[in-house]
């Protein structure tokens, strides 16, 4: 994800301050699902439903919170991309 970002990022027509929200929603939701992989991997714990260990829940928010931020992210970028058409 981030190498495909990195390499239209260039494209996308959008003041600095948005281009850098739009790619920070992109990046946040890589490392929020890194970081809840990697807990996965250390607890055993899947992160599907609100329930359960503090692991569990933890690794739920990680998902969810990467979930939301993807979608906003990339309408965004797309949005610029399509601007800077002409």
């Amino acid at each position: 994800m981030l190498i495909a970002l990195a390499a239209i990022i260039q494209f996308v027509a959008l003041p600095f301050w948005q281009l850098c929200w739009a790619s920070g929603l992109v990046t946040l939701f890589v490392w929020t699902s890194v970081l809840a992989m990697s807990l996965r991997a250390l607890t055993g714990e899947k992160g599907f439903y609100t329930g359960g260990s503090l692991a569990n829940r933890a690794a739920f928010v990680l998902y969810a919170v990467g979930t939301l931020a993807l979608p906003v992210g990339l309408v965004w970028i797309v949005i610029g991309l399509l601007s800077g058409v002409e």
